[in-house]
């Protein structure tokens, strides 16, 4: 299988819900066209900025079926199918490239963890065999997931025994995890970058896609450390990634997702609130939050 040489910033989707929780189809379009004027290399779907693993798989169909329409081949899409029950794993991969897809990913099961790497090996290739015509990606997130193995010998074993395996994306910190695995595979594979505060850090060790939450609103704040780090100027570059941690910084002193969802609402691309156990902004909590943006030389629009 010929893998895609992706590049850039892919923006980890939210999915846009009702005041009641439940997910609104119809405000994707407007999403996926902000998403696109950003700047978006690509989109992936349904992970842990997505609320996957709250919604049920009916809904994760349909909201595939949503981004994908409304992207309409400008960007590729990755859909990310784990789940705590493998046949819904491989039922949303099968929909997935039946669907459009672009690329499947997938993370372990996160309520029963997974005890050692031959049977971490095992069921990703049982889920992306579902997809046998699309680039797998394992998603690597042991934080949530407590799958800590080397991403070295996983994408060994997954390279022998995963026919479709095109990479990792990769959120963990441990940079050098992931240099050594890269160093070990083909240039072929893509890396996927999943910190978006350490954007540098991956650029610096030669990952050139990300994939992450906060691009979906700072895009044009972490292009400015791509171009300086491409261009060579390595103090702007390091400059400009202090300003995108801080911005994150800020974001994270609040429900993390929801304030990015009033974020993205106030751009123009509504997506109501978080479902529980997510928790939610309040009218203050907002306002503080625009201001404290504010004071950092990012403007938010007004309501």
């Amino acid at each position: 299988m010929k893998i895609p040489n992706y590049s850039g910033l892919f923006f980890a989707t939210y999915s846009p819900m009702n005041s009641d929780g439940s997910i609104n189809l119809k405000a994707v379009p407007d999403l996926v066209e902000f998403n696109i004027q950003s700047g978006a290399a690509g989109l992936y779907l349904c992970g842990t900025t997505g609320e996957g693993m709250s919604l049920s798989t009916s809904e994760r169909k349909a909201l595939t079926e949503s981004f994908i329409k409304a992207a309409a081949g400008r960007v590729p899409v990755i859909v990310q199918v784990g789940h705590n029950a493998i046949p819904d794993a491989s039922e949303l991969a099968r929909h997935a490239e039946a669907s459009g897809a672009e690329g499947v990913s997938a993370h372990p099961p996160t309520y029963y963890k997974v005890e050692d790497l031959n049977s971490l090996v095992e069921l990703s290739k049982q889920v992306a065999a579902n997809a046998p015509s699309l680039p797998f990606y394992y998603y690597h997130i042991p934080s949530f997931t407590g799958a800590h193995f080397s991403m070295k010998e996983f994408s060994i074993r997954a390279m022998q025994e995963i026919p479709t395996f095109g990479g990792l994306k990769f959120s963990d910190s441990r940079i050098d995890f992931l240099k050594q695995a890269t160093d070990a595979c083909p240039d072929e594979l893509n890396w996927f970058w999943g910190c978006d505060e350490m954007l540098l850090a991956g650029l610096c060790n030669g990952i050139d896609a990300a994939v992450g939450s906060t691009y979906n609103v700072f895009a044009g704040e972490f292009s400015k450390v791509i171009e300086h780090f491409k261009n060579k100027n390595l103090e702007e570059a390091q400059a400009a990634q202090l300003h995108c941690t801080k911005l994150i910084s800020t974001v994270a002193q609040y429900p993390f997702h929801a304030a990015m969802k009033c974020l993205l609402t106030r751009f123009g691309a509504p997506c109501g609130p978080t479902r529980l156990p997510n928790l939610q902004m309040t009218p203050q909590m907002e306002e503080k939050l625009v201001g404290d943006l504010r004071l950092l030389n990012f403007d938010v629009p007004i309501k």
